[in-house]
């Protein structure tokens, strides 16, 4: 069964709320200021893309978040970063408050919060969310560049617990003897002989064609459980290796080149590439954001 996970994580840009008509001297010794909060791919409930003039644009998000209720507790609440007729906004939804599990579950949702960010007195033209994933930023679904090794991992362990299994099984001491004869009685219990097992202890069987043993599994018995915990661990091996090593910069098709991108490296340094790039982007908007003027350095 093919598993289609996201995997997406992304900042968003954002202010702490302040009180209007105050100057940069006061929200500097407030410590109001832009800040970078980070959503692991849990969080990232859904999002809505659309076409905003000439760009294809994210124009709806879905947050999931944890505050902090009247008793202390935590609640989830869920934050929708919305672009509509121009304006960006917060809109932040909480369920009403319930008796019971069963209760607050079909609780009905509402808007507790709306909140405008502005620069200036004016709101803002995009949604101040960077995605990061594999390779690329962008926030649609794709698989992990792990996947295939997770894959192997789990064939892996199913075959390292048949081996243990097995090994359990067959280690055990599992007598037999053929050519003695039982008797039951009415209730189907056995009434023949019993026969102790262990140092000091003989059997003495009277038909001469018995014979006694213990069950075992042969030498080859696990071999084909072993060879494929082999080829699995080298299979591993080698697919832990492929996301440091480069990857070949040759011809390709159109769409295989969009998906390895172009030059020379790694899924690693892509995915490190990808990250560093939608960090400065969201250090670039908080600093306008603040008005602080200049680049953003690379180191």
């Amino acid at each position: 069964m093919k598993r289609f996970a996201l995997a997406v994580a992304g900042s968003m840009v954002d202010m702490p709320v302040s009180q209007d008509n105050i100057t940069v001297a006061q929200a500097d010794a407030l410590q109001i200021r832009p800040y970078l909060a980070f959503y692991k791919a849990e969080s990232i409930l859904n999002w809505e893309m659309a076409r905003v003039n000439n760009a294809y644009r994210l124009v709806n998000l879905w947050l999931s978040e944890h505050f902090k209720n009247n008793e202390g507790e935590q609640e989830q609440q869920i934050r929708q970063l919305t672009f509509d007729k121009g304006v960006y906004t917060q809109l932040v939804w909480r369920q009403k408050s319930g008796e019971g599990t069963s209760k607050k579950e079909t609780a009905e949702w509402y808007v507790d919060q709306t909140i405008v960010p502005q620069k200036g007195g004016s709101s803002f033209a995009e949604i101040p969310f960077y995605p990061v994933s594999a390779r690329k930023p962008t926030i649609k679904i794709i698989a992990p560049p792990i996947d295939s090794l997770v894959d192997v991992n789990i064939s892996h362990y199913q075959n390292s617990a048949d081996l243990e299994n097995g090994a359990h099984v067959s280690g055990l001491p599992t007598p037999y003897i053929t050519g003695l004869s039982m008797d039951y009685n009415d209730q189907g219990q056995s009434v023949g002989p019993k026969l102790a097992l262990g140092t000091w202890t003989a059997w003495i069987l009277e038909n001469a064609e018995s014979k006694v043993g213990f069950v075992h599994v042969g030498a080859d018995g696990f071999a084909t459980l072993e060879k494929l915990l082999d080829r699995k661990e080298k299979q591993m091996a080698s697919l832990g290796a492929r996301m440091l090593s480069p990857e070949k910069n040759s011809a390709e098709a159109a769409q295989t080149h969009e998906i390895k991108r172009s030059g020379e490296s790694s899924v690693l340094s892509a995915t490190c590439g990808v990250i560093e790039h939608q960090i400065k982007k969201a250090l670039r908007f908080a600093a306008d954001w603040q008005g602080i003027q200049g680049d953003i350095p690379s180191n």
